[in-house]
């Protein structure tokens, strides 16, 4: 479908919705982003003066002035997260009803779980009695560090023990 068999809709009359339907508009360089709280979902409108394209990224709305936009399509075009846009072949009311329902479907999108760090573990040991033979200076050290990292348990006590050269020998 050419770019001629698209109903243009005024930007303004979308930015308008959005604020009153409670939506944050922050303008970038080629889109105005539409966001909701803590929301991870976000409703992308073109910047031109006539719109032609309106994505909505990270959720979607069934509806009929809504086009799905299947994963991999969305990754051949480099959309990112987009899911759905509007369908901009439909009537300009059928398009702003469209709109209306991605707004009000943004506002209910529940955020991202926050990510709990998992607190650092250093967990001391007990040392094994050793007993040292007159060809060695070297003996276990009395502490040694256990590094847990995701389940894995990585002794590193023993990886550094050294011994000293002997340089006296004649």
């Amino acid at each position: 479908m050419s770019e001629q068999e698209l109903n243009k809709v005024e930007r303004e009359t979308f930015l308008n919705a959005a604020r009153d339907a409670g939506l944050t508009v922050t303008e970038q360089s080629a889109y105005a982003k539409l966001t909701f709280a803590d929301s991870p979902a976000k409703i992308y409108i073109a910047r031109t003066s006539k719109v032609t394209r309106v994505d909505l990224s990270g959720f979607t709305v069934e509806h009929d002035g809504i086009n799905q936009v299947a994963r991999d399509e969305a990754k051949a075009l480099k959309l990112g997260a987009v899911q759905a846009q509007l369908d901009f072949t439909q009537e300009e009311d059928a398009v702003l009803e469209a709109f209306t329902a991605a707004c009000e479907a943004l506002k209910v999108v529940p955020p991202k779980p926050k990510k709990v760090k998992k607190p650092k573990v250093e967990v001391e040991a007990a040392t094994e009695e050793t007993e040292t033979t007159e060809e060695t200076d070297a003996t276990a050290s009395e502490e040694e560090t256990v590094a847990i990292k995701d389940n894995d348990v990585t002794d590193f006590g023993s990886e550094f023990e050294t011994t000293e050269p002997n340089h006296a020998q004649v």
